[in-house]
């Protein structure tokens, strides 16, 4: 469902030209995550495995064993794995990615 902000433009009526942007700019709300999601989140890059495993540091097979037991954000596009960086990055952030083994 798409809404715009136009509900609080009005505060922000000494800049014109930021008042026609922020009533003209998209923003989504998902439920299954329970927040706003700005335009630009929704056309984030879409990373690979080796991708995520460099931006995390990682090696490959620590992400392959990260979406197995420590269920790591990923989405299967076909026979591939593709990721965004702000989930995984919301993911680590939560400790989910450093909790001891049979936790």
């Amino acid at each position: 469902m798409d809404v715009y902000g136009s509900s609080w433009v009005a505060s922000t009526a000494s800049s014109p030209n930021l008042s026609l942007f922020l009533a003209m700019t998209p923003i989504t709300f998902s439920p299954s995550r329970a927040r706003l999601i700005s335009v630009n989140e929704r056309h984030e890059r879409w990373l690979s495995v080796q991708e995520i495993a460099v931006h995390l540091g990682v090696k490959t097979e620590t992400v392959y064993v990260w979406i197995s037991k420590k269920r790591m954000p990923g989405h299967k596009v076909g026979r591939l794995w593709k990721f965004t960086v702000s989930e995984v990055d919301a993911w680590v952030r939560s400790g989910k990615a450093a909790q001891e083994k049979g936790k």
